[in-house]
Parts: structure tokens; C-alpha cells; sequence
């Protein structure tokens, strides 16, 4: 008889699978640290960057090596430069994300709405209330939202648009020219134009679209201002057209930027290095003045908060890896320091002991996940009642106690638990037809009665369960039966 322990990796695996709630738990937990730890990161990195960018810069190093004269004319530049940059900054940024800036001049995607409004004494004003109240803030930014256009200035889209009185007999050729033409009827008829461009036709086209709509529903709120008029829509064209005025706009922003930038850049054409690095340092510490100012307004907005990351993929893959890990190593150790029954084949093989049969003391429905993992690893067993499978254990029972001639038999156990009691005291109801005497006990380890009656007995059968009987114990019990000379007829396994 091999009484050295050996670890069964498949069990190992098997119990540890079992666990999956817990571990899944222990993943989520750690997943929540981990991207709570990432947060925290985040926002010190959020910290020390307007920290850094808030170091004042020592101008008086800078004067050291410059004259009177010298300071007075790289401060005049710096006074220059602040004059200036802004308008520089404006100009720039108009040549670089203007939508008209964009636009061929020689193929213009423009679509033309022309309304003939009858009966209203004030066009003028009129075309005012359209331009200020129906195409509000609020209406260009449903068309940055509609075209994804959330990042360019309102201002540039603004100017996409032109709203103009046309005279109603030139209206073929989309004449700009404001006139008031009376029909026959001797009613007041004025043809307003509404022209759209943009970088292509369907862009112009979904522009036109919601200026119409947006017309169609302010309509009867102006109405009330300006009474007794009607409004009725007469066309809507598309056409690529040129426009050479559009050109000339554009070479005009492109040349006023170059200005800015050249008298920029010639305010320094005359320093020697000390007077520009002096110059430089103005700027930095102009800048770094108005890092700080807008990090003050915006300490605890929310533009701090669009800073941070409060997602982060990474760690959260990341934590779940690591909680995954940490709940299956626990549980490893758990099952290596455990000092009890592991696996029923440690019954047969560490003490040579017969299985009479298993028992399931778990009789609670088990879970899809758990019926695979059991599967996974036991296999498709077949499945037998408690009381089949008790009726089984005594028939072998009986069968061993026959052919060995026995006139008295013990039940015992290492595991005091409710479970092994229960099974004890079924086999003494179920086994008392049988002609011998049989006694119930329990651990001949701890108990003098139960040795007491297990010396006296032909043979004993052991009631174990797993991860509650402690494996010294059965090697005891097994050299009570050794010394007392009982035989072991087997033993009955709980799960």
C-alpha cells in the first residue's frame, strides 16, 4: 500500500473550474481597480502637464546682457507682436478650416431657392428676421451635426449661405439686384433668393434641405410680425457654377494672412541673439500667462474632465487578466494545503481500498455552466437515484459479508459531518435483514467507543467524504484494521 499523496492536475483543474462565479466576481473586481488606477493616472498626468505649462520663466536673466535701449526695443516688438498675433491666429485658421477656403472657384456646387413673398412693405427686414432668427445658432448646429461638421466655426458655415431680394423678371439669371416689381392685381410681389454653396453637391444639397425645412416650420411665427403677406416656394436649382468673386475672397484671406505673418517675422530682423532670446522669453511667458489663466477658469469644468480617461481598454483587459490569474491561484493553494479526501481514485490507489460506491450529497439542480464542466471532465455517466445507488452499495456489501463469513460488521468514517452521519444510519436501517451484527461509529481515530467496537468486529465498512475526511486520518484508521486484523470490505465516497 502506497500512502504517498500525488496531485491530480485534472482535479486540480476540475475544482478550480467550479469556481467560475467566484473567479468572474474576482475579475470584474479587479477590472474596476485596474481602469479606477488608470483614472487616477490620467488625471496626475492632467495635473503635473498644467503644472508644467504653469512654470513662470525669469525675464530679469534675460536683461542681464541687454541695454536700456536694447530691453525698450524688443519690448516695443513684444507690444507689436501681441497687436498682431490674435489677428495672425484668426487669419490662419480662416485660410486653413474655412469651408469657402475649399471650394474651386471655377466648379461651385450651388444650389439656388427662390420664394415670391407677396403683400410685405418690409423685404428688407424681412430677410433680416430670416437671416437672424430662422437660421439661428441653434439651426447651424443641427447642420454641425448633420454633417459631422461639429469641429468647424459656426461663423464659416454662416457664410455658406446668402439671402438677397431678386428682381422677379431677371429671377432666370439670379440677379442680386433689390427692386420691387407690382403685378397686375396691384399686389406687392418680391422674389427672395436663398443661395447655397459648398465643397460638393450633396453637402450643398443636405444644407438646402434643412434651410428649407427650417423655413417651412418658422414661417408662421415671422408671419405674425410681418402680416397680410404670403410665402409660396417657386424653385430649386443646382448648378456648378464659377465664381470669381469667390476667388477674389480667397486671395484676399490668403494674402491677409501672409501680412500678418511677414510683420511678424520682421520684428526681429534687427536683433542680435541676447535681444531675441529676450524676445522669445516674452512670448513664452505671454503664453504660459494664458495657459494659466484658462486652466484657472477651467480648474474643475468640464474641460478638465474631457481630458481624462475614464476608460481605459488597456487596464481593464488588463485587471481581468490579473483577477483571473490571482482567483486561480487561490484556489490552487486552497486545494494544495487542503488535507482532506481530494479524489475517490486516492481511496483506491493510496490505500488499496475497494469502492463500494459514490454518493451525491449535492441534490440542488445544477447550473448549464456546471453540467459542462462536470461533463467536461467526468464524462456522460449514467445517472442513478440516491436510493439506487444506496440499494447498490448494500448489495455488495451484503455480497462481501457472505463470502467472508462474517458475524459482525462496523460503519465508520474520518468526516463528522450531518452528510456521513446521514448515510451511516441509512446503511444500519437498510442492512439490519442481514444476520449479523453491525454497529455504527464514529472515527476509531478519535473515539474509544467506536475502536472499541471496530476490534471486535470481522470487518468494517468506511463512510468518506471528499475535501471533509482528513487523509492522515484514513491511514490511521487504516492501521487500526491492521493491528485489530479487521477486513476493510470498502469504502462509500461522498461528493
Amino acid at each position: 500500500m502506497n500512502t504517498k499523496r500525488v496531485l491530480s492536475p485534472k482535479d486540480l483543474l476540475f475544482r478550480i473550474a467550479l469556481q467560475w462565479r467566484k473567479i468572474i466576481v474576482c475579475m470584474l473586481v479587479f477590472a474596476i481597480l485596474a481602469n479606477g488606477y488608470s483614472v487616477l493616472k490620467s488625471y496626475r498626468t492632467v495635473l503635473s502637464s498644467q503644472s508644467n505649462n504653469s512654470k513662470s520663466i525669469d525675464l530679469d536673466s534675460y536683461k542681464g546682457s541687454l541695454s536700456t535701449d536694447q530691453i525698450s526695443v524688443v519690448e516695443k516688438a513684444f507690444s507689436t507682436y501681441k497687436q498682431y498675433n490674435h489677428s495672425f491666429k484668426s487669419a490662419e485658421d480662416y485660410c486653413q478650416n474655412a469651408v469657402k477656403m475649399k471650394i474651386e472657384h471655377e466648379k461651385v456646387p450651388t444650389v439656388t431657392i427662390l420664394y415670391k413673398i407677396k403683400n410685405c412693405d418690409n423685404i428688407s427686414g424681412l430677410i433680416s428676421v430670416i437671416a437672424n432668427e430662422v437660421f439661428s445658432e441653434k439651426w447651424i448646429k443641427n447642420v454641425q451635426k448633420e454633417l459631422g461638421w461639429e469641429k468647424i466655426n459656426s461663423e464659416y458655415i454662416y457664410e455658406l449661405i446668402k439671402i438677397s431680394q431678386a428682381d422677379e423678371q431677371n429671377n432666370s439669371n439670379n440677379s442680386s439686384t433689390i427692386t420691387l416689381t407690382e403685378s397686375n392685381d396691384d399686389e406687392k410681389v418680391n422674389i427672395l433668393c436663398i443661395q447655397i454653396i459648398s465643397t460638393d453637391k450633396k453637402t450643398a444639397e443636405k444644407i438646402a434641405y434643412l434651410a428649407t425645412n427650417e423655413l417651412k416650420n418658422q414661417q408662421p411665427e415671422f408671419q405674425k410680425k410681418y402680416q397680410f403677406f404670403s410665402m409660396s416656394k417657386i424653385s430649386q436649382k443646382f448648378a456648378i457654377k464659377v465664381d470669381s468673386d469667390l476667388l477674389s475672397n480667397q486671395q484676399w484671406h490668403i494674402e491677409k494672412m501672409n501680412n500678418f505673418y511677414n510683420v511678424l517675422n520682421n520684428l526681429t530682423n534687427n536683433f542680435d541673439d541676447n535681444q531675441k532670446n529676450y524676445y522669445r522669453a516674452l512670448i513664452d511667458s505671454e503664453s504660459i500667462t494664458d495657459t494659466v489663466q484658462i486652466n484657472e477658469e477651467s480648474n474643475n469644468s468640464e474641460e478638465i474632465k474631457s481630458k481624462i480617461d475614464f476608460i481605459s481598454k488597456k487596464y481593464i483587459l488588463l485587471g481581468l487578466i490579473v483577477g483571473a490569474f490571482l482567483a486561480c491561484c487561490y484556489y490552487a493553494f486552497l486545494y494544495i494545503m487542503d488535507s482532506g479526501l481530494h479524489t475517490m481514485s486516492e481511496i483506491t490507489d493510496c490505500f488499496g481500498i475497494s469502492l463500494l460506491g459514490e454518493l451525491d450529497t449535492k441534490n440542488d439542480q445544477k447550473s448549464k455552466i456546471d453540467n459542462y464542466i462536470y461533463r467536461l471532465f467526468e464524462g456522460n455517466k449514467p445517472i442513478f437515484s440516491h436510493n439506487e445507488r444506496m440499494n447498490m452499495i448494500c448489495a455488495g456489501i451484503k455480497i462481501a459479508v457472505d463470502q467472508g463469513k462474517m458475524s459482525s460488521l462496523h460503519i465508520t468514517g474520518t468526516a463528522n459531518t450531518e452528510d456521513v452521519n446521514s448515510v451511516k444510519n441509512k446503511l444500519l436501517e437498510l442492512l439490519k435483514d442481514m444476520n449479523v451484527k453491525i454497529t455504527v461509529g464514529k472515527s476509531v481515530a478519535y473515539d474509544p467507543i467506536s475502536l472499541e467496537q471496530l476490534s471486535s468486529a470481522d470487518g468494517t465498512v468506511f463512510v468518506e467524504q471528499l475535501n471533509k475526511s482528513p487523509y492522515d486520518d484514513i491511514e490511521q484508521e487504516m492501521e487500526v484494521c491492521k493491528k485489530y486484523d479487521v477486513k476493510v470490505i470498502g469504502s462509500i465516497i461522498l461528493k
